[in-house]
């Protein structure tokens, strides 16, 4: 993966699968105060709760540069460090310094919080995007010796306000919540050498079934695409693990990238 550096954290540059364009808000009293932030602190996932086609990481980066208006147009205290869509992530602000996004004026989530917003556009693939942050934020929390008791959501920090913030909502709606802290804090799992054919081999989703193909042969990987009953599957190989609970659980489809097929899902044994 390319290597990109990120403002305000030290020891170089990190890993990540999409690029993370830097572009700085000037300093100001409602966006970018320039207080140093509390360390060693935690990571403060949001979700931008904006499912407009459009709402990606570069339209939440220009929505802070123009003043963060609420519906009415008023300028809003408000301020994230990072913005993350299905394909690229804009930094604001130096995870050094403060952002005001939790809700809890002086409190923990705002002056210790390193705060990313997690689109959720209606034309954006949510499985990348939520790849792509949970890569921001490993590398990041790796780096800073940040650990799961320190991955933190909105809902989080503001328990006693009456119109508490249910966010990252639909994280928390889905129950994947625990999934992501998971990611995080696990880092990714190591993909096995397939066992290759001697030949593509074609196999077809039987009825009543829907095969799930993910990046990679285990369960807590991002699905990429779903095959529909009747679909007909290249397959070049087959995944062996002991970590897979079986010898050929998994079938590896041809083409690049290749994305991992659950065996049971077919109606054809290898």
């Amino acid at each position: 993966m390319p290597m990109f550096d990120v403002a305000g954290l030290p020891g170089g540059p990190i890993e990540l699968p999409v690029n993370l364009i830097i572009n700085l808000l000037p300093f100001s009293e409602k966006h970018r105060p320039g207080f140093q932030r509390h360390m060693p602190g935690f990571w403060v996932q949001h979700e931008t709760d904006n499912h407009d086609l459009g709402a990606g990481a570069r339209m939440h980066r220009d929505f802070l540069f123009n003043g963060a208006p609420d519906n009415n147009g008023h300028e809003q205290v408000l301020s994230y460090h990072f913005a993350v869509d299905d394909h690229e992530i804009y930094q604001m602000v130096p995870i050094n310094e403060v952002t005001w996004q939790a809700a809890d004026g002086a409190g923990p989530g705002n002056m210790s919080g390193i705060s990313c917003e997690m689109c959720v556009n209606a034309d954006g693939n949510k499985n990348l995007t939520r790849r792509n942050t949970e890569a921001l934020a490993r590398a990041i929390c790796n780096r800073l010796g940040l650990h799961a008791d320190r991955v933190k959501r909105h809902w989080d920090f503001n328990a006693g306000d009456p119109n508490r913030h249910h966010c990252p909502d639909v994280m928390m709606n889905e129950g994947y919540w625990p999934t992501f802290v998971a990611h995080v804090a696990g880092g990714p799992h190591p993909i096995p050498t397939p066992v290759l054919f001697p030949q593509v081999r074609v196999f077809h989703v039987p009825a009543g079934v829907t095969a799930t193909a993910r990046e990679a042969p285990n369960l807590g990987s991002p699905v990429v695409m779903e095959f529909d009953p009747g679909t007909a599957i290249s397959s070049d190989g087959y995944y062996i693990s002991e970590e897979l609970e079986g010898e050929a659980r998994w079938l590896r489809t041809s083409g690049s990238p290749p994305l991992a097929i659950h065996k049971s899902g077919l109606s054809e044994p290898i």
